[in-house]
């Protein structure tokens, strides 16, 4: 996969995720937070996921000579990074998840900042703004 396919299939996932969460209410999306705290081995599957895909790729995405594959090398970093920890200090990640839980306006401004980024993503893969 190239750096371009990376961000076009980021920016598809995160505006869905975005829209999605922004559609089916809080009450989803508190659900979602609720049985990911709850389930230690989700939290093992989502970190040993995310930290195979984040270390994929950092490894094959390594170039910063512009817009495009910074976006791919930033976003494997930081899935990489997310994976140590989700392994490393699950607690943490299920206090948050308690967090976002009890803060509906959090929520919100996590699904607003999803679906900004996916379709800051998209017209970047889609070549719609200069990358």
């Amino acid at each position: 996969m190239t750096e371009l396919q990376v961000v076009q299939l980021l920016g598809i996932m995160y505006t869905a995720i975005g829209v999605g969460f922004l559609v089916t209410g809080p009450d989803y999306l508190k659900a979602v937070y609720a049985n990911f705290a709850k389930s230690p081995g989700l939290m093992l599957f989502g970190g040993f996921l995310s930290a195979a895909v984040g270390y994929a790729m950092v490894i094959h995405f390594t170039t910063w000579d512009s817009l495009v594959p910074a976006i791919a090398t930033v976003v494997g970093w930081a899935a990489l990074i997310k994976g140590v920890m989700l392994l490393a200090f699950p607690a943490a990640f299920e206090a948050l998840c308690h967090m976002m839980i009890s803060k509906g306006a959090a929520l919100k401004v996590a699904s607003t900042v999803i679906l900004a980024l996916g379709l800051a993503l998209l017209a970047l893969g889609f070549e719609v703004i200069p990358g």
